[in-house]
């Protein structure tokens, strides 16, 4: 990725000839670290996104929109209340670097015209977007940094705003940059360094992708020595050229945004200025920055938040399936325990079928064990300082508490058995999670089972639910349709809401999986044993045993489906099927 000084300075170039002159209408925060300023300027209304995360920061003009938490953050509401009608009157750059600030003008609750400047700071991990007064004084940051975080500078309310520290590096738009860097070149110390790197180093705002693109276009390896390419006449004035090309494009805010893909369509970089890609991938030119900004990041912010989100679902799992996994040990402890409870029932019985034979004192008692055929003589020992009767006692109060013991903990151990089965369920969607819906459908469905801590207000988003594209929808070689629930809530909805009695149910056998349908009540009597052993395969592709090589899957219609009342999410029980063993089904595509 490469939201470089360049890009920062392109996309400060676009804000300033758009948004300049423009009103903040709304302000949202769709993300922890993201924020959305919409404006109004001439009748027309734009969005300009501020991303602090540390994989996609960027800022720019941008025309995606996130849906937003029900309850808007702290720091989103103190934008809105210091922000809302302001008129955005410049956009700067900070030395070339990934700082911008954002100047608005707008008047205090008291109605005297006053100025406040948003400061974004796009440097990766170290990213911040700060608001501060006319006097430089922080009001908030998205992002709190104290003495224990940074021993430079505090980022926090109340404190005098001081930037990053300098980067004291030549400023690529100035007349004379390309002459002051051949004289970087030509002093004894660079004489060893790779000329990438010096290029690097030696113009602020210039990152890795676009220093190695300018040697590429003009032939130059990145880690040839500055001193041997100052001795290659013709190659250094290759170099040359293609530098003084770049920076003149800087200097005239001429830009050429594109993004490199590789052979597979993946993109690895953007670019503020079309330089030389790597080998074996192509440019994919784009007429603004934001516009190149808004489709690299497109996929990248669906798949980091799925990540985020995934992470944390999987870090829960784990953390229930190991207390679950306790429990059990316990509860088969108890069991294991209280089964001699049946033990002190017969001695109870015998003991009060000869309770006329003791007198009291005695430290055990020898009787005819009538349970059993032969009537064996039995020990059954007494306390001596208690009554006849208080052993009695004894004998059936412990075998009650056994005998309750045993069934509690009977019924705890099979309700954790079904929590880990219903885990492993979990785990593999999880696993398997296509993208963010299914994740926060999945998360929902932990909440309500109590397996995960139900997020604060503030960034909870609006419940989720289960849309008709959700789950996947295949076909089968003779065009019959296949879907597939891709989580145990769209499992229960498949199989139980949108599947017809006469459809035919599919699922790997005794392993987690998805609910599989195949619609059969469209194509009544047109099932063909080609159609089933397809959907079979599909069914142990979207498995746990997806890289077995060979699983057997149950079928049966739907209408011999049912849900037992009360069970997880996903919870399936079946009579009347059939089982199929499948093979060679993970690069199936039916």
């Amino acid at each position: 990725m490469a939201f470089d000084g360049i890009a920062a300075r392109c996309a400060a170039w676009e804000i300033a000839g758009i948004a300049v002159g423009g009103k903040v209408t709304r302000i949202f925060q769709p993300e922890r670290d993201e924020i959305d300023l919409i404006m109004r300027k001439n009748a027309d209304n734009f969005r300009i996104k501020i991303s602090a995360g540390s994989q996609n920061s960027r800022i720019g003009i941008s025309g995606v929109s996130k849906e937003n938490p029900m309850n808007a953050p702290v720091f989103c509401m103190i934008l809105r209340k210091h922000l809302t009608g302001a008129l955005l009157k410049t956009v700067t750059q900070v030395e070339c670097d990934r700082i911008l600030r954002l100047g608005f003008e707008t008047y205090t609750e008291m109605g005297d015209l006053t100025e406040k400047t948003l400061v974004c700071e796009i440097m990766g991990r170290y990213s911040n977007i700060v608001l501060l007064n006319q006097s430089g004084v922080i009001i908030d940051a998205i992002r709190h940094v104290d003495s224990r975080t940074s021993s430079y500078r505090e980022v926090l309310p109340a404190r005098i705003y001081a930037p990053p520290p300098p980067q004291n590096r030549l400023l690529p738009q100035d007349g004379g940059a390309l002459e002051k860097f051949v004289e970087l070149m030509k002093a004894p110390e660079n004489a060893d360094l790779a000329a990438g790197k010096l290029l690097l180093n030696g113009f602020s705002g210039f990152s890795k992708p676009l220093s190695e693109g300018i040697l590429r276009r003009a032939g130059v390896e990145s880690d040839i020595k500055v001193a041997h390419l100052l001795e290659n006449g013709p190659l250094f004035e290759a170099f040359i050229n293609s530098l003084a090309e770049v920076l003149e494009c800087i200097s005239e805010n001429r830009y050429s945004p594109v993004i490199a893909a590789d052979e597979d369509g993946t993109f690895t970089d953007f670019y503020a200025l079309e330089v030389e890609a790597k080998p074996g991938c192509r440019v994919i030119p784009f007429g603004t920055v934001s516009a190149c900004m808004d489709r690299f990041f497109a996929g990248r912010d669906e798949a980091q938040h799925r990540k985020n989100v995934t992470a944390e679902l999987s870090k829960a799992v784990s953390a229930a399936v190991e207390r679950t996994e306790k429990k059990l040990k316990i509860y088969r402890e108890d069991i294991e325990s209280a089964a001699d409870s049946e033990e002190y029932r017969i001695k109870g019985e015998i003991l009060a079928a000869n309770l006329y034979r003791l007198k009291g004192g005695e430290k055990f008692l020898d009787a005819e064990n009538y349970f059993e055929e032969d009537c064996p003589e039995i020990r059954i020992d007494l306390d001596s300082h208690l009554s006849p009767a208080k052993n009695l006692q004894n004998y059936f109060r412990t075998y009650r508490r056994k005998k309750s013991k045993t069934g509690n903990a009977s019924a705890n151990a099979a309700a954790a058995e079904a929590d880990l089965e219903y885990l492993a369920s979990v785990g593999y969607a999880i696993e398997n999670c296509p993208d963010a819906m299914a994740a926060a459908e999945i998360r929902e469905e932990l909440e309500n089972g109590g397996f995960l801590k139900k997020r604060s207000a503030s960034f909870k988003k609006r419940p989720p639910s289960v849309k008709k594209d959700g789950w996947l929808a295949l076909s089968t070689r003779s065009g019959m349709t296949v879907l597939v629930g891709r989580n145990n809530t769209q499992n229960d909805v498949l199989t139980h809401k949108i599947a017809a009695p006469d459809d035919i149910w599919f699922h790997v056998k005794n392993s987690p999986g998805s609910h599989v349908i195949l619609r059969a009540s469209e194509n009544a009597g047109k099932v063909t044993a080609a159609d089933v052993e397809e959907a079979a395969k599909t069914a142990a592709k979207f498995s746990s045993l997806k890289d077995a090589g060979f699983a057997e899957v149950d079928y049966t219609r739907v209408k011999h489906v049912k849900k037992p009342h009360g069970s997880k999410p996903g919870k399936a029980v079946y009579v009347n099927y059939k089982t199929v063993a499948v093979r060679n089904y993970a690069g199936s595509d039916e």
